[in-house]
């Protein structure tokens, strides 16, 4: 939520001094709130502090074959990359562009809706989480995903301004409903002692969707149609939302070797 909140506080403030101080505004803005974070940090580190457990050898991979043995990471691992991507790829990098061409918009109103997305994230982040603790995460992470799945391709048939205002909220809060779902699996199979490398190997794996979802569906958009990447990300969460049919119950850990 914090990270959406940002993200969300960002591209605000961003455009409104791009707007009304200069082009380069934005980035001063940056730099200083990278700057401030390190000042945060630093001043409430703590450098006495060391951790309770030995540290591992980089090339000590046993743990981390163990927790893939985990029913569940693996699937949740390459769910949350599949969603990284999806977010960059298409709502990041083909969105604004899709607006302009599909929706003829003008670039403020481009702004504007993306902004909504943000705020569609925000708000489901929270609903999505507490759900998936009340009922199971297997039942809210499914229809979740199909429906994420079909916003995004139903998204190619929408032309009217207030009609894509209003899926960009839906998108926007689908993909949170979902985001933070992964996570919480790993961290219910997981046994604590292992949770810093399993967590680390989720990271990874999410991360690199960040590279994975702009090359693909950029040059899918490039080679076939525009609208073609949205279809091919429904497809891809309706074969995730398949597979977690074979989740289970993800609040039994299984212990790891």
């Amino acid at each position: 939520m914090s990270e959406t909140l940002g993200l969300l506080f960002g591209s605000t403030t961003g455009g409104v001094l791009y707007e009304a101080v200069g082009t380069a505004s934005p980035f001063v803005f940056e730099a200083a709130c990278m700057v401030l974070a390190t000042v945060a940090v630093a001043w409430h580190a703590a450098p006495s502090a060391r951790p309770s457990t030995p540290r591992l050898a980089w090339c000590d991979y046993e743990l981390l074959k163990a927790v893939w043995r985990v029913p569940g990471v693996l699937l949740m691992s390459l769910t949350s990359g599949a969603l990284i991507a999806i977010q960059t790829g298409i709502l990041v990098f083909l969105y604004p562009l899709f607006l302009a061409k599909q929706g003829h918009l003008r670039p403020e109103s481009i702004g504007y809706l993306i902004s909504l997305s943000v705020l569609g994230r925000l708000l489901a982040l929270r609903l999505g989480g507490g759900l998936s603790d009340r009922w199971g995460r297997a039942v809210v992470i499914i229809p979740g995903l199909l429906a994420y799945g079909a916003l995004l391709g139903s998204l190619t048939c929408i032309t009217h301004p207030v009609l894509l205002g209003a899926w960009s909220l839906m998108i926007g809060g689908a993909s949170g409903f979902v985001a933070t779902i992964p996570t919480a699996v790993v961290g219910d199979r997981v046994l604590p002692p292992h949770q810093a490398i399993a967590i680390g190997w989720l990271r990874t794996v999410s991360d690199s969707g960040f590279i994975v979802g702009p090359l693909i569906f950029g040059a899918l958009a490039d080679a076939t149609l525009l609208s073609a990447p949205f279809v091919l990300a429904a497809a891809i969460l309706a074969v995730i939302a398949w597979r977690c049919r074979y989740l289970g119950d993800p609040f039994r850990p299984t212990p790891t070797r």
